[in-house]
């Protein structure tokens, strides 16, 4: 299962220090040696994944995961709000609040 799938399929963040010795990984970019993915999750529903790939491997620490989390609570916090008001939410939208 790629890294995407598998942190949508878990719910939870995945860090990989290096994709080439992650099973399953795809490769976005030839260039990507590290990975980071946390989930969208708003309410009890995925929404979308943030992430994000680097040159380096062991790019990513915990800190900068921790970063990634608190930035993808607040995207998710505005889609609750939107989902709750009623708003439709489609793939490709751009949110705001």
């Amino acid at each position: 299962m790629a890294t995407v799938s598998s942190a949508a399929a878990s719910g939870s963040s995945q860090v990989v220090p290096d994709v080439h010795a992650f099973p399953g990984h795809i490769a976005c970019d030839v260039d990507s040696r590290s990975e980071l993915v946390v989930p969208v999750i708003a309410g009890d529903q995925l929404v979308g994944v943030l992430d994000l790939d680097s040159p380096l491997p062991g790019r990513f620490s915990a800190a900068d995961q921790a970063g990634a989390e608190a930035l993808v609570a607040r995207i998710a916090g505005v889609i609750r709000g939107l989902l709750r008001d009623g708003v439709p939410v489609e793939a490709g939208d751009r949110v705001s609040g």
